[in-house]
């Protein structure tokens, strides 16, 4: 049997199994696992320009991240960020 793209089922079961041996919890900020969350600004709607940014009102929790509720996503209309994103995807890697 062939398996494609698993690794989120696969990555959400282990979370799971460390929420019911009590060693993370749900609603445990991700900040400890994942610096770069942490300290987030957010943009104030999702139709806003990139300079209009406020700091975000809650960390990202496990339940945030499994639930695909993070904030994290694709915008599918016009906007500054789809914009911008586009931009980025264009432009060469730098050498190393």
């Amino acid at each position: 049997m062939r398996i494609q793209s698993m690794t989120k089922v696969i990555t959400s079961v282990a979370a799971l199994r460390l929420v019911e041996s009590g060693r993370l919890g749900l609603d445990q900020s991700v900040e400890e696992w994942l610096p770069e969350l942490a300290n987030r600004r957010v943009l104030i709607t999702p139709m806003a320009a990139l300079e209009d940014i406020v700091p975000a009102r809650r960390a990202i929790t496990l339940r945030h991240l499994l639930t695909n509720a993070s904030g994290y996503g694709m915008s599918m209309t016009d906007s500054p960020l789809q914009r911008a994103m586009a931009e980025t995807e264009r432009k060469p890697a730098p050498s190393r």
